[in-house]
């Protein structure tokens, strides 16, 4: 029915194994998950953003992956609407 069911759980399948996997991000598999992600070939990079609960406060982790690999990875604290997001972590390459 075209929602987006199918991406969204792809998503959750690629954060899932980048969270547990040393090397799930290496040059061998950056441009199959990609494809898988994004759904066409380009070279545009592929961007996760995921907002979650720990602890009774809530995070947001973003990363952005290019065909070279990880080239952005941040951590908030989320606001939840109500103030801007703190940043705790940037990783920019």
């Amino acid at each position: 029915n075209g929602s987006g069911k199918s991406n969204l759980l792809e998503v959750i399948k690629f954060i899932k194994l980048f969270a547990k996997e040393n090397d799930f991000i290496n040059g061998d598999d950056i441009s199959l998950n990609k494809f898988q992600l994004a759904g066409k070939i380009n070279s545009e990079p592929i961007s996760v953003s995921i907002e979650f609960f720990h602890k009774e406060i809530y995070f947001i982790y973003e990363v952005e992956i290019n065909d070279n690999g990880i080239q952005k990875e941040e951590l908030y604290q989320s606001g939840i609407g109500k103030k801007n997001n703190e940043l705790i972590y940037s990783r920019h390459l």
